[in-house]
């Protein structure tokens, strides 16, 4: 794929950055310094915390818990100077994360049910534990709703947020399907110089909408399965003659796509075998003031600005 002579406004930039010209310079004398002095460098690995005789904390399974963990526990190992002479938990919201008393197989840690206020609430606890030497080492931990909790509202965000409607003009047919979403902005993300954000395709484009079909899969609602056949209809098996712009393409490669379709006269049939294969983006970009006549290897394209 060859990039855009611009890039959008959101964009980061060409993925090869223009090095300044001390860069190979450097890197030219980093090359010689270590053939010359290989024989002569020793390097000597930095000690770890508890070699060099501080307190150290070991979360399991993490730093992030939810009222569904029954067995989370925080293992401290006290500096070589002092042991454990207390403990106290400070949170955003009362009674957030509960430990238990010191021992030697770990503090034990419970999040109350109703302590993250329900389904609607999270919040950040910390626990300070002091030691005989007068150090004091803290655990910061994020609280969340429950694990179905979660589930459930990442399904309403991919459903009714980050969703881009059937009916949505979008030159490339990326309409019907999971896109991403900025939440900064509090609104989906459509233009990227990164081409498989947007083009639901490859690791993270196409993310969302694996995500999306898992939780449909494992937890259903009728709204978010109607949304999903939606999106293997018209996305991913199907194209869009009414708000899409030729040549017609759907994000599996479909046996008609391989051969001439009168449907689709400006189309390029894709090569023989091609058949069930994954586009690699449904994106591509062009400043339609300066054309690049680019190639996807599977379609032209110059969209961008028409």
């Amino acid at each position: 794929m060859q990039s855009a002579s611009r890039w959008p406004k959101r964009g980061r930039g060409p993925a090869t950055p223009r090095w300044p010209r001390s860069v190979p310079i450097a890197r030219a004398l980093m090359d010689r310094l270590s053939t010359n002095c290989a024989s002569s460098l020793t390097l000597t690995a930095l000690p770890t915390s508890q070699q060099a005789g501080k307190a150290v904390l070991r979360a399991v399974p993490g730093y992030v818990l939810a009222p569904d963990m029954k067995s989370a526990k925080l293992f401290v190992t006290p500096p070589t100077t002092g042991k454990v002479t207390a403990t106290a938990v400070a949170s955003s919201d009362k009674a957030c994360l509960v430990p238990g008393p010191f021992s030697a197989s770990g503090i034990v840690l419970t999040v109350p049910t109703a302590a993250v206020g329900g389904k609607s609430s999270r919040c950040r606890a910390t626990i300070s534990i002091t030691f005989s030497d007068e150090s004091v080492v803290v655990a910061h931990y994020l609280v969340l709703p429950s694990l179905k909790t979660q589930v459930e509202r990442v399904g309403t965000h991919w459903a009714e947020d980050a969703w881009l409607p059937r009916d949505f003009p979008d030159a490339f047919g990326r309409s019907a399907s999971v896109m991403p979403y900025d939440r900064h902005d509090r609104a989906r993300v459509l233009d990227d110089s990164r081409a498989y954000d947007v083009g639901l395709s490859d690791d993270a484009g196409g993310g969302n909408p694996l995500g999306f079909a898992i939780k449909a899969a494992y937890a259903p609602t009728q709204f978010q399965v109607t949304r999903l056949d939606d999106y293997v209809k018209w996305t991913l098996f199907g194209i869009k003659t009414d708000t899409a712009k030729p040549p017609f393409k759907s994000l599996q490669i479909r046996p008609e796509d391989c051969k001439y379709d009168p449907l689709n006269p400006t189309a390029t049939p894709q090569k023989a075998g091609s058949e069930d294969g994954i586009r690699m983006t449904m994106y591509y970009y062009n400043d339609a003031g300066d054309p690049s006549n680019s190639t996807s290897g599977h379609f032209d394209y110059a969209y961008k600005g028409e």
